[in-house]
């Protein structure tokens, strides 16, 4: 049963709890590699859910014509460019328990949860949280979390 935690973002577990018998040898579980998170970007005004796994970062922008520079998500299909949407507008971060945004010096901002970022500085985002990129708002949805 997963119960959701809007506080920290984090998904948890409940569960019961296993009693060894007294002497019993103990080992330690192998965990390897931790799985992604997994992560929808909301864009309720396309009528769009994007969601994608991120075990690092991931930038979300429009594709310029030349496609030099190519964010992770490109937003162009959905009127980036009209929105005021830079070509490298936004870094979502994942790192130890938590998923993190920076706005990458866009030219018309970043604003989490009515509170415009800072450049460069990474902002913790939390379950059911908005990015507004420009003037596209975003949705962000954290649906596995791979320490729960």
């Amino acid at each position: 049963m997963n119960t959701l935690i809007r506080k920290t973002g984090k998904l948890t577990d409940t569960h019961q709890i296993a009693v060894a018998p007294m002497g019993a040898t103990r080992t330690e579980p192998k965990l390897g590699r931790l799985r992604p998170w997994r992560i929808a970007f909301v864009l309720r005004s396309a009528g769009v859910r994007i969601v994608t796994d991120v075990t690092e970062n991931l930038i979300l922008g429009r594709i310029t014509p030349s496609g030099n520079e190519t964010p992770v998500i490109d937003l162009r299909p959905f009127d980036a460019e009209d929105a005021g949407v830079s070509r490298k507008h936004v870094l979502i971060k994942v790192e130890g328990d938590g998923v993190y945004a920076s706005d990458l010096q866009s030219a018309n901002g970043t604003i989490l949860n009515d509170k415009r970022l800072d450049p460069h500085t990474f902002y913790p985002v939390f379950h059911l949280d908005e990015l507004v990129l420009g003037r596209l708002p975003i949705v962000i949805e954290l649906l596995i979390d791979p320490l729960s």
